[in-house]
């Protein structure tokens, strides 16, 4: 059975302002979002792929889907064989910063003690956002995606205007954008010593070669398009969207929603995963 109406994917980068805009998604469409994970390895390998088959059985648990996030989802994944009506977004970063960010993430929150020079070295920490994007470091394939399938880029640097003109990609669904700002780091020390220092900058500077190039494309090509399809309005909009941050903080994910993911979808994946090991 195949999905009916739009489903929006949105491709998860990890240190790009993703935490905060999976909150959005929550609060926005409850127990119609559902933040995915590949059931082969999910309790293991969060950005594990997200195919068809995962969205089948994640149906089963959130059967009026409009909205999806994870590092698992792609745009050369086979969703559409279920969603033919599969929007991908994403939100690039500044490759540099975004990796040496990972880095200390990886320390301070995943307790993770691989001196930098050697995690640097692994394959999938290097050029991340076109791996996301492409499947390899092939940056070309990345650019594909980003101008064929991919219907919305945003950027971090340009956060306030991602949101607003996002708002609008996704049209009659009611996208609440008001946010606070998620899983920043409390001592950003390890980053921006690693961002000071020649010597770990080169590494990040050559693991990054083929993001820097993509960001570039983003930033240069696609992100300007956006902004001028939106229309002279956007500045207009973007200053009555900031003014609306000074008010109270947005509220919450609602309960149900909340529940359903800890108790019972989460617990649904261990549960898979324990019996296919």
């Amino acid at each position: 059975m195949t999905l009916k109406g739009p489903l929006f994917a949105f491709i998860h980068m990890e240190k790009a302002a993703g935490t905060t805009l999976t909150s959005i998604l929550r609060r926005s469409f409850g127990t119609r979002h559902c933040d995915v994970r590949g059931w082969r390895n999910a309790w293991i390998f969060e950005d594990d792929l997200v195919t068809a088959a995962d969205m089948r059985r994640t149906r089963w648990i959130y059967p009026n889907l409009v909205s999806i996030a994870g590092h698992g989802v792609r745009p050369y994944s086979d969703l559409s064989d279920i969603c033919p009506d599969v929007r991908y977004y994403t939100i690039l970063r500044e490759p540099i910063a975004r990796c040496a960010s990972n880095y200390q993430y990886q320390v301070q929150v995943l307790k993770k003690t691989m001196p930098f020079e050697e995690w640097i070295q692994i394959e999938r920490m290097r050029d991340l956002q076109t791996r996301r994007l492409a499947g390899t470091d092939d940056v070309d394939k990345a650019r594909e995606m980003l101008n064929e399938r991919v219907g919305f880029v945003g950027l971090v640097d340009f956060y306030e205007e991602t949101l607003v003109m996002l708002r609008r990609f996704f049209g009659d669904l009611k996208l609440s954008i008001r946010y606070r700002p998620e899983n920043i780091a409390s001592d950003p020390s390890i980053s921006r010593d690693l961002l000071s220092n020649p010597k770990t900058y080169a590494l990040l500077e050559e693991a990054n070669r083929k993001d820097t190039a993509l960001y570039e494309h983003a930033r240069q090509e696609i992100f300007p398009k956006q902004m001028a399809a939106y229309g002279p309005e956007l500045e207009r909009d973007v200053a009555a969207f900031e003014a609306s941050l000074q008010g109270a903080p947005p509220g919450g994910e609602p309960v149900r929603s909340a529940l359903k993911r800890r108790y019972v979808f989460q617990p649904a994946l261990r549960t898979w995963y324990r019996l296919k090991a």
